[in-house]
């Protein structure tokens, strides 16, 4: 549905910047895309969070693969690999990368979290932590702590890089949660001057809480 939305054809450059374990891009390069992601959890990328080898459920070759990761699907059906980096996904606003992107990408479909199912994070220092000076390198500070990104910020961010990175007419499909528990600006849809929405689509989880399938094209 998500891959229909964007409107995706053979051919498209289409990026997930959080793209876990790789669903979407699996279904997006179904549809002839071709892929790009980044992700902040190098432990889904590698596979070092995935489980054992589970039991053969039918599928055929199942219980000749050794190893579980990102990759593994895109192996098992013979469709091209993705391109992904570990990172976090605010460094596409990172000063020099910014400055010098350029629109390239016909699609961005993305599944940001928040917050029920998994923590929305970014690379931080956390104030309790003490800052440790490393003299041994000269690439500069790096802080391998996560920290809270909150979920207004997240989807700002994801509005803003959509802008910058999608061609004229691209499309930017993603998941957005809503709670009527909480106050109503919370729970309204991200907007960019950049971009216009198009549709939205509700899936109600439980009484209260719900996630919109959002369609936005760049102007």
């Amino acid at each position: 549905m998500m891959a229909n939305q964007a409107e995706i054809q053979p051919g498209h450059l289409v990026l997930d910047p959080f793209v876990g374990t790789g669903s979407i891009a699996v279904a997006c390069t179904v549809f002839g895309a071709m892929m790009q992601g980044s992700d902040l959890d190098i432990r889904v990328v590698k596979g070092y969070a995935v489980g054992g080898k589970t039991k053969n459920k039918g599928i055929p070759g199942l219980d000749k693969i050794d190893k579980f990761n990102i990759f593994t699907n895109f192996l098992h059906y013979g469709i091209p690999e993705p391109d992904i980096a570990c990172m976090d996904v605010s460094m596409l606003q990172h000063k020099q990368l910014y400055s010098e992107a350029k629109p390239v990408f016909d699609a961005i479909v993305c599944d940001p979290p928040y917050g029920v199912r998994a923590r929305s994070q970014k690379i931080g220092m956390k104030s309790t932590k003490k800052v440790k000076e490393n003299t041994n390198t000269d690439e500069g500070e790096h802080f391998a702590m996560k920290e809270h990104f909150d979920f207004v910020e997240l989807h700002d961010l994801l509005l803003e890089v959509a802008s910058k990175l999608l061609v004229p007419g691209g499309k930017l499909v993603y998941l957005f949660h809503t709670d009527d528990e909480k106050p109503a600006e919370e729970n309204k849809f991200p907007e960019h001057e950049d971009l216009v929405f198009l549709r939205s689509s509700r899936d109600g989880l439980t009484k209260h809480r719900a996630r919109h399938l959002i369609t936005m094209q760049k102007k």
